[in-house]
């Protein structure tokens, strides 16, 4: 039975192939923010019908705004991150929710994923019915061909012949025409590697722990943990500064921060609080940096001295 995983491949191998024909356009330099414009725009043209269940997951599962639109053009655009990064190459292991999207701007069909299951039925139900009609022909032909003989019958039997002599293996000239060629093998054995992922099982979650993400086994997931989609590049580069004091006039608008009641956090990466996604990081600006992380220091060491 086709599988989620499968629907993932089948998306990523169509989306390699319109790689290789050049056939992307403008997704190939796309922004996160245009991307968010252009679903608003796929969606307000009634082609995203099909879609809206899944999207409704990815961007109202909690049903905060009356619509979906309005969950859309409220969602920050670095939700739309995760597929400039894909598109861009910059992550190989898309999560769920990014091949979901990615199906969108491509316009893979069939889909959704049911939809794409259901089609995999049918046509799984017309290969079988299809071989069975191939084998009764073969056995009828077989018969008409090889009638049986009867006891006493008058006809001579052939001796076996030899084998004719073996042909030479025939060679294939695996010489590359051109580009194309090249990219379309390149885009197979990227196929092939993101097939043999999906296969192994692996972390699909994560969870804060205060200082930065850990991926974990989705199953595992204790449930006082608010746990998220694996998203690698959070996984990688989004932590909380922990020394203040390393922060200097050169970090201006280079880290972001956020002020919670009289607390105030710097972290390396723009995004959502960790803790409290409603809150979106804002860009230190110096005055930020010299109130709260050098300023900050400076008083502190000035009341133990």
């Amino acid at each position: 039975m086709p599988t989620i995983i499968d629907f993932n491949k089948a998306v990523i191998e169509f989306y390699l192939q319109k790689k290789a024909d050049n056939d992307l356009n403008e997704l190939q330099s796309i922004s996160p923010a245009k991307l968010k414009d252009l679903l608003l725009s796929k969606l307000a043209s009634g082609e995203l019908q099909k879609d809206i269940p899944s999207l409704e997951k990815i961007f109202n599962n909690a049903k905060k705004f009356e619509n979906l639109t309005r969950a859309i053009m409220n969602e920050s655009i670095d939700k739309f991150r995760p597929i400039q990064y894909f598109i861009q190459g910059k992550t190989t292991v898309p999560t769920d929710d990014t091949i979901i999207l990615l199906s969108i701007f491509i316009d893979f069909q069939p889909r959704p994923y049911a939809a794409w299951r259901e089609k995999g039925f049918d046509e799984d139900e017309t290969v079988i019915s299809d071989g069975d009609r191939d084998k009764e022909a073969d056995g009828e032909l077989e018969t008409d061909e090889n009638p049986p003989t009867t006891k006493g019958s008058n006809k001579t039997e052939m001796p076996p012949t030899e084998n004719p002599e073996t042909p030479p293996p025939v060679r294939v000239n695996w010489k590359l025409k051109d580009k194309k060629s090249l990219s379309i093998m390149a885009g197979a054995l990227v196929l092939t590697i993101l097939m043999a992922f999906y296969s192994w099982p692996h972390k699909q979650c994560m969870y804060w722990d205060g200082e930065k993400y850990i991926a974990i086994y989705c199953d595992e997931a204790d449930y006082q943990l608010q746990c998220l989609a694996l998203d690698n590049e959070k996984l990688e580069n989004f932590k909380r500064i922990t020394r203040k004091d390393t922060l200097t006039k050169d970090h201006v608008n280079k880290v972001w921060y956020s002020k919670i009641d009289t607390e105030v956090e710097f972290f390396t990466c723009p995004g959502l609080h960790p803790v409290h996604p409603h809150r979106s990081l804002k860009a230190a600006t110096l005055r930020i940096i010299e109130k709260y992380a050098i300023g900050k220091v400076n008083n502190e060491k000035g009341a133990v001295d």
